[in-house]
């Protein structure tokens, strides 16, 4: 009996072995059969592509340092330096966004733009709570809000009205905010470098803090699709 246990389990053994050769050979044959195709640098205002963000029509967009490049899969359209207009774009783009009218909303090493899609005009968006900013992340809520971090703290342009407000807790200060991001529920997730990880509960019109230490240097905040929230950091890991 035990014999023909041990058979059985040689048997099961031969046969896990066979299926994870025949799954890395598969993943071999699919690897080795993608291809990629560069984009000539001669139709790009620079080499130094920072994101990539498609829109709502399916372009795709390029936040440079030398301005913002629509790529439609055969040819290009540059916005900022390369066509000797928009000087402030003169600045590293970091983020680029659409609402819900379908504009550009981009932030930026100088402040925060947005682009008029069916004009091609782009607005600096000017403010004096926004300015100087360096923003390094700009979001559209579902319900309209639009949200900008950066090193000079958190804003919130509400959908009804045309200017940014900044947003401050009661306790302190928010300073250096790199990510903000709205779950399923409608919270919006914040996090922000030597400041922490922060939730605003729209129903509520609450912040909550998340004090464990590991987040203090919250860099990156994400939500897979069980729900689950992510905290990238610097010097904490994952």
């Amino acid at each position: 009996m035990k014999k023909k246990h041990f058979y059985l389990y040689l048997l099961l053994l031969f046969l896990c072995i066979l299926s994870v050769d025949s799954h890395a050979t598969n993943m071999e044959k699919y690897i080795s059969n993608l291809k990629f195709i560069p984009i000539s640098s001669s139709i790009l205002p620079t080499n130094e592509v920072r994101i990539l963000y498609q829109d709502s029509e399916g372009y795709i967009w390029l936040p440079t340092y030398n301005g913002l490049v629509r790529y439609d899969g055969y040819s290009v359209v540059n916005y900022g330096l390369n066509d000797g207009t928009n000087l402030p774009f003169n600045c590293y783009l970091n983020v680029v966004t659409e609402d819900q009218d379908g504009d550009l909303w981009i932030a930026a090493e100088k402040g925060v733009f947005k682009l008029h899609k069916l004009t091609g005009v782009i607005e600096r968006i000017g403010s004096e709570k926004l300015e100087p900013l360096n923003a390094a992340d700009i979001f559209c809520a579902r319900n309209g809000d639009i949200w900008v971090g950066g090193d000079r703290g958190l804003f919130r342009k509400r959908k009804a009205e045309e200017v940014f407000e900044r947003i401050d807790l009661s306790s302190r200060r928010l300073g250096g905010v790199s990510s903000i991001m709205e779950d399923a529920q409608g919270d919006i997730w914040i996090a922000a470098c030597e400041s922490g990880l922060y939730r605003y509960d729209a129903g509520r019109n609450k912040f909550y803090t998340y004090l464990d230490p590991v987040l203090y240097f919250s860099n990156v905040v994400f939500q897979d699709d069980k729900q689950q929230i992510w905290v990238g950091t610097w010097t904490g890991g994952l």
